[in-house]
């Protein structure tokens, strides 16, 4: 626990890039050079091709989820895999390592970055391309550039039509607002997948989600808990509707209690997650995952500014970019949310599992984000009573 410190020092002294697991997002800065972001199922191009490359993978405190390896057997075939985590349970659970230590992370950290650091004093560093006075050899430099092409070659990307508001847009822009240091809490869907893709986590402990539980409607309580738990922090409920409506009930509890939560709610009318699935591998059919009224699909349905407003939480309703922009920085440091709603396909959060990169590539390729003729409504709200705001 707690060994976000020491997994930079161990980074720093050997250069070895870092991919993280869905939970593990925030504990190395995803804004580092050496960082691969996130790996699996959802994960960048980048990760999955360096582990999979890979011919040793230190594996600090993972489960080995089957959304992260795909085929457990092919997962890392050509790694020699070390496996360290507290829990004696998870060791081999999944994967079986070649080499296993049952400790906290935390101290064996410490111990390998002692043992690096006496034997760093022995030699003379070298300076690598980063500019950090580490001990770098050739080997490491070139895997470090082989890594460095697929990053630049298949980048995180997303089709944009004029001033509609994609989801990930959003994000971005929260995340510009915010400089990655926000307290990010989801629900379960393609809204959290989007969070962790496109929010730069930068801090240990600032995501909190559900991951391999899946529980929809975490979003919003989890976030009035870190508003409780650290009331000077910016916390911000990034949301679906699917999820949020879940637990609606609690937004009388954050005026109740006038919790400074800022919820951003990317409401596609879709269990999102659940359509792009029976879009991409059922032909379409679907099958109870419209949340839309059928009668009316033009309409926004149902209304998210009325269920604020029911809860005297004020609320403003968004539907250009310079608009999201421009009141996002307004509202930043008050309470708000977004509510995004789209009338086409909803948009794809990555690639289909497979283990092998190439798959990924295809696959990513493939799911690239189609936002044409969508239609988003954005709407701001705050915790300040409505009397207050106008």
């Amino acid at each position: 626990m707690n060994c976000s410190e020491e997994l930079k020092r161990f980074v720093g002294l050997t250069g070895i890039p870092v991919a993280s697991t869905l939970m593990g997002l925030g504990i190395f800065p995803c804004t580092d050079d050496l960082s691969l972001h996130m790996l699996g199922m959802h994960g960048t191009i980048q990760a999955n091709y360096a582990v999979d490359r890979s011919d040793l993978l230190l594996a600090f405190g993972v489960r080995f989820d089957d959304q992260v390896t795909g085929k457990v057997e092919a997962f890392a075939r050509n790694a020699t895999i070390v496996h360290i985590d507290i829990d004696p349970a998870e060791i081999g659970k999944n994967k079986k390592p070649h080499l296993s230590i049952c400790t906290d992370v935390k101290l064996a950290l410490e111990g390998i970055n002692t043992i690096l650091e006496k034997n760093a004093a022995k030699q003379p560093t070298a300076e690598n391309k980063r500019g950090k006075g580490t001990k770098f050899n050739d080997n490491v430099s070139a895997w470090i550039e082989e890594i460095d092409e697929q990053k630049e070659k298949y980048p995180p990307s997303y089709r944009t039509f004029g001033e509609a508001i994609p989801p990930q847009y959003a994000i971005q822009l929260l995340d510009e607002l915010t400089n990655g240091n926000a307290i990010v809490c989801t629900g379960v869907g393609q809204h959290q997948m989007w969070a962790a893709q496109y929010y730069k986590h930068k801090n240990p402990r600032h995501w909190l989600s559900s991951s391999g539980l899946g529980a929809m409607r975490f979003g919003l309580p989890a976030a009035m808990g870190a508003a409780l738990a650290k009331p000077d922090a910016i916390v911000v409920d990034i949301d679906g509707d699917g999820s949020f409506m879940m637990n609606i009930q609690e937004l009388a509890t954050i005026r109740v209690e006038n919790l400074p939560v800022k919820i951003m709610l990317l409401n596609n009318q879709h269990l999102g997650m659940v359509y792009q699935f029976e879009y991409e591998y059922g032909d379409g059919d679907s099958l109870h995952s419209y949340m839309g009224n059928p009668s009316n699909q033009a309409q926004v349905f149902p209304d998210m500014l009325m269920f604020a407003e029911a809860c005297n939480i004020t609320a403003a309703r968004v539907t250009k970019k310079s608009r999201a922009e421009r009141g996002n920085r307004e509202d930043v440091e008050d309470s708000w949310s977004i509510y995004a709603r789209c009338d086409d396909t909803p948009s794809s959060t990555s690639a289909a599992v497979d283990s092998r990169w190439w798959h990924f590539q295809r696959c990513y390729q493939r799911c690239s984000v189609n936002v044409q003729q969508m239609q988003f409504y954005c709407e701001l709200s705050s915790t300040n009573t409505m009397e207050n705001k106008k």
